[in-house]
């Protein structure tokens, strides 16, 4: 069986499109899913499945949640493997103030043209940093995620994609789970 995270987009946030973790899980299980587990409310899992396509699983995780919660939630899954890469492959690793709070990733829904970086590195964003690779843009934002200019409507607007953005301590919570799932 194959590890996967999944991420969903939008869910608890503001008291809206409320799902029970417990019940996530639940559901999750029901389709198949084994091992499941999840971190903290706001739509982080980890789980196994025999299934080898992660757009297929994203789907079936989409539909479940629509059936047994009425949410229509973006989902996105990737294999244990391509999410070490994404930590591997952190840009920001070796600065000299390594912060985990200032460090974000957005995971994107489709493979982008890397050269569009030009673009983003063009938005005027005060000490923000961004650096993109064909599924994965890494936001290093000093004055927080909070402030910066790389919101999700700029980010869709230049790359024609949008995604689902995670903290690096909750990326490394998750691959923490990973390990620990095995």
């Amino acid at each position: 069986m194959k590890q996967y995270v999944a991420l969903l987009r939008g869910i608890n946030v503001g008291g809206h499109r409320k799902i029970k973790m417990a019940e996530l899980r639940s559901a999750c299980e029901e389709i198949g899913l084994s091992d499941v587990q999840t971190y903290i409310q706001s739509g982080n899992m980890v789980f196994r499945s025999l299934q080898e396509n992660a757009e297929d699983l994203a789907q079936s995780i989409k539909a479940v949640i629509l059936k047994q919660f009425g949410h229509d939630v973006i989902t996105f899954v990737i294999n244990s493997e391509a999410f070490k890469q994404v930590i591997v492959n952190n840009p920001f690793e070796e600065r000299e103030d390594p912060d985990p709070k200032k460090l974000h990733v957005c995971f994107l829904y489709e493979e982008v043209d890397t050269s569009l970086e030009a673009e983003l590195q063009a938005v005027e964003s005060g000490q923000d940093q961004v650096v993109l690779m064909p599924k994965v843009l890494y936001l290093y934002c000093p004055d927080g995620f909070g402030r910066t200019k790389y919101t999700d409507s700029v980010i869709k607007r230049i790359l024609k994609t949008s995604g689902t953005t995670r903290n690096w301590r909750t990326v490394l919570k998750l691959q923490e789970m990973l390990h620990n799932n095995k």
